[in-house]
C-alpha cells in the first residue's frame, strides 16, 4: 500500500518531498551528533511502542509454559495477563 501510494499519488509524494526539505532545512547547522540527539525522542517512543506490542505474546508463553510445567493454573499469573491483554 505505502509502495503503490508512494509511486502513483502525486499528493503524497509531494507531501513528503515537504517535509523531507524542512527536515533538512532544520538539521543544516548540526552535525551527525546533533541530528541523532534530535531524532532520540522518536527512537525511543518507537522503541517503547514495539515493547509494548512484544510484551502480551511473552507473558502469553511464559504463563503457557508455567502452566504446563506445574499442571495448576497460576491465579495470580492468570489475573495478570488477563488485566493487561483484556
Amino acid at each position: 500500500f505505502l509502495l503503490y501510494r508512494e509511486l502513483f499519488v502525486a499528493r503524497f509524494r509531494r507531501m513528503r518531498e515537504r517535509i523531507e526539505s524542512r527536515q533538512t532545512v532544520k538539521e543544516e547547522g548540526s552535525g551527525l551528533l546533533g541530528r541523532i540527539v534530535n531524532r532520540l525522542p522518536f527512537i525511543i517512543s518507537c522503541a517503547f511502542l514495539y515493547l509494548g506490542l512484544a510484551i502480551p505474546p511473552l507473558m502469553g508463553g511464559r504463563l503457557l509454559e508455567m502452566m504446563s510445567a506445574t499442571h495448576v493454573p497460576c491465579e495470580k499469573a492468570v489475573l495478570a495477563y488477563k488485566a493487561l491483554v483484556g
